[in-house]
Formats: structure tokens, C-alpha cells, sequence
């Protein structure tokens, strides 16, 4: 072999070289691309499953949107209802109270009596001879605009085993959603 047999294998090596490296970069960027695709939805699957096990909470964003709403509204009796043996919604209903405390509603004893299963939402009922649709809505209208999930239902007769009080809005306060 000669010099110049040299010289065009090492151009050939250079540029087989080169064409290695090329692929070798875009292989990486490839798979790196992929492998954080997967990760961030491992990530999510452990997010949402967190989700699932972790209690219900106002965040200071939410407690800030209903006192604005509630601080609107002219102070009334408000009573929370939770599920029976359900210390999730009633911890979850105490910090919704401590919001209604603070923007000087009357604020009765939390019942924990509510028969039926509401998954995930608040709902709320009237006693009222003074236009209980309208404070009905006023109260629905301040938790959606804090975010939290409120719906309007009807509950079954019997559903609460409490004495009505007259004039009060009752906040009842559903289990928390498996979803």
C-alpha cells in the first residue's frame, strides 16, 4: 500500500467518522425526547394519584375569592353538613367555615348527618320565609367563583337528620370524588 491508498482511507474513515457522530446526535436528541415523555407521564400518573388519596383543601386563592363573594352578601345563619363518619368532608367543610366565620356569618354547630352521597361537590338548602332562591344563589355564585365544585340538587326527603332552623342556609359538604 502506498501513501495515497493512506490518504483516501483515512478520508473515508473521516467521513464515515462524521456521518457516525451525525447519527449518533440526532439518535440522542431522539431518544432523550422520548425518554422525557415518559418520565413527565410517570410524573403525571403520580400526580393524579396522589391526587386521589390527598384530602380536600381551600387554597389561599380560593379563600380570598370566596370572602370577596361572601363580604358582598348580606350576613346570614349557615349551617355545615358532612356526611356521617366522614372526617375528610368534615375537615374539608371546617375550612370553608372558617371563611364564612371571618366575613361574619353566624356560623351554627357542624352536622355531621347527611345520609345520601353527593361525590366530589357541595350543594346547599334554604330554610327561609325571605327569598330563599336568591340567597340560595348568591352563596351557589361565591363558591364558583372561588372554584370550588358546587351544583345545585335536590336531596331526598330524609336525607338529613337535622332540625330546620329557620332562616339558614345549609351548606352541605359531599365526600370526595375516587376520581
Amino acid at each position: 500500500m502506498n501513501i495515497e491508498t493512506f490518504n483516501l482511507l483515512f478520508k473515508w474513515i473521516a467521513i464515515i467518522a462524521a456521518g457516525l457522530s451525525f447519527a449518533a446526535a440526532i439518535g440522542g436528541f431522539v431518544t432523550g425526547g422520548i425518554i422525557d415523555h415518559r418520565k413527565n407521564e410517570k410524573i403525571t400518573s403520580i400526580q393524579s394519584k396522589l391526587a386521589a388519596v390527598q384530602p380536600r383543601s381551600l387554597s389561599s386563592q380560593q379563600r380570598i375569592k370566596l370572602k370577596e363573594k361572601l363580604l358582598a352578601i348580606e350576613n346570614q345563619n349557615v349551617v355545615f353538613v358532612t356526611r356521617m363518619m366522614d372526617s375528610e368532608s368534615a375537615d374539608y367543610a371546617n375550612q370553608i367555615q372558617d371563611v364564612f366565620r371571618d366575613t361574619g356569618w353566624a356560623v351554627g354547630p357542624m352536622n355531621a348527618s347527611l345520609l345520601d352521597d353527593l361525590p366530589g361537590f357541595l350543594t346547599a338548602a334554604v330554610s327561609s320565609d325571605n327569598n330563599p332562591e336568591q340567597r340560595l344563589n348568591a352563596v351557589k355564585d361565591a363558591f364558583i367563583y372561588a372554584g370550588v365544585d358546587f351544583r345545585s340538587t335536590s336531596l331526598r326527603e330524609g336525607s338529613l337528620s337535622i332540625k330546620s332552623q329557620p332562616n339558614t342556609i345549609y351548606v352541605i359538604v359531599g365526600r370526595k370524588s375516587n376520581k
